[in-house]
């Protein structure tokens, strides 16, 4: 889809298309970079509770 049929398809000057997509590319290294941190963490929280689980589970033996 080019941007002429998107503005008209949704309303929107070529213009506005054009910037948004400029922020985009210029900005989405930076979102996908705050979702990769955020998985890393997440992971990493759930080798901790493992970790725990386990201990717990050995120590109660």
């Amino acid at each position: 889809m080019s941007l002429a049929q998107a503005g008209r398809e949704y309303g929107v000057r070529d213009a506005v298309i054009s910037r948004w997509k400029q922020e985009f590319v210029e900005r989405s290294p930076q979102v996908f970079k705050r979702g990769q941190e955020r998985d890393e963490r997440d992971q990493r929280s759930a080798e901790l509770e493992i970790s725990r689980k386990v201990s717990s589970i050995l120590n109660s033996r």
